[in-house]
C-alpha cells in the first residue's frame, strides 16, 4: 500500500548525477543498502562486518534520519530507526537502532540492536545487543 507517489519532474532531466545520488541517499543510514524504495531498502551489513540479511532477512528502514514521530509503532519484520520516536514499540520481530537513532519509548520486541540511544523500559524478549556508541537509559 502506498502512502504517496513519486512525482517525476521534467525539468529534471538535465541533473548532475551528483545530484541525483543525492537525491536517492535521502534516506541512507550509513549501512550499505540496495535501494528498491524507501520501505523495501535491504540491508547488506549491519555493524562489524555481520550480515543483517543473514541474521533478520529483510530489514525495512521505518524513519530515517531527521524523522521525528510520537505514538505507537507495532511491526512484524526487522525494522532499522535512525530518526526519533517518543511513545511505544511492540515487534514481534528485531529492532535495530541506528548510530542517528533516538528513542524514547516503551520497547517491547524480540531482538533489539542499539547503535543509538533508548530511554525507557526495555524488554527483548530473545536477545539484546548494545555497541559502542549505544545507550540505554
Amino acid at each position: 500500500m502506498a502512502f504517496w507517489t513519486k512525482k517525476t519532474d521534467v525539468s529534471s532531466t538535465n541533473t548532475s548525477s551528483t545530484q541525483k545520488k543525492q537525491s536517492q541517499d535521502f534516506f541512507y543510514s550509513g549501512v550499505k543498502q540496495e535501494s528498491k524504495g524507501l520501505f523495501d531498502r535491504k540491508t547488506e551489513t549491519l555493524i562489524d562486518g555481520n550480515s543483517a540479511l543473514e541474521r533478520f532477512g529483510q530489514v525495512r528502514s521505518a524513519l530515517g534520519t531527521g524523522t521525528v514521530i510520537q505514538g505507537k509503532l507495532t511491526f512484524d519484520t526487522p525494522v532499522r530507526i535512525d530518526g526519533k520516536l517518543s511513545g511505544e514499540i511492540f515487534s514481534t520481530a528485531a529492532l535495530i537502532v541506528g548510530r542517528e537513532g533516538v528513542i524514547d519509548a516503551s520497547v517491547d520486541v524480540t531482538t533489539l540492536i542499539v547503535l543509538g540511544a533508548i530511554k525507557g523500559p526495555i524488554r527483548a524478549s530473545e536477545r539484546a545487543e548494545v555497541y559502542s556508541g549505544g545507550s540505554l537509559e
